[in-house]
């Protein structure tokens, strides 16, 4: 019973400290804005924010993280192969990244949604352009 106990409050306890993921670049700085917040779609472990691009002639660099760097919530590419992302494919995510900034190089101006899942056992993210 004490077991559960101590099981039941380390739940409650990381649940409650859970703190908004952003989206975090060069072209604004690192820093953590509120109109980059990432936010969760659904009941889902997915999390959605939109960027918009009116220059698409550099990469950006960038990770989703919370507003301290926190390990466990600073999400950057996993391996070399992710970490160029291209519309339409998925990448593989660490949740421990230090210098592993993902790049993405739009390939025109305009509005796009970074993805950020959640759910399975390896963070993905993604991005499309908004319709």
């Amino acid at each position: 019973m004490r077991y559960l106990s101590i099981l039941l409050l380390s739940c409650i306890g990381s649940a409650a400290s859970a703190e908004p993921l952003y989206f975090r670049c060069d072209c604004n700085w690192w820093k953590a804005l509120p109109e980059y917040q990432l936010q969760q779609v659904g009941n889902t472990q997915l999390y959605r924010t939109e960027i918009e691009i009116r220059n698409a002639s550099f990469p950006i660099n960038f990770k989703l993280v919370d507003k301290d760097f926190t390990p466990g919530t600073n999400y950057g590419y996993r391996s070399l192969s992710d970490k160029n992302i291209k519309l339409g494919r998925v990448f593989k995510a660490q949740p421990n990244a230090i210098e592993q900034h993902f790049e993405f190089k739009p390939p025109s101006p305009g509005t796009y949604q970074i993805f950020l899942d959640l759910d399975g056992e390896t963070p993905l993210v993604f991005i499309s352009k908004a319709i």
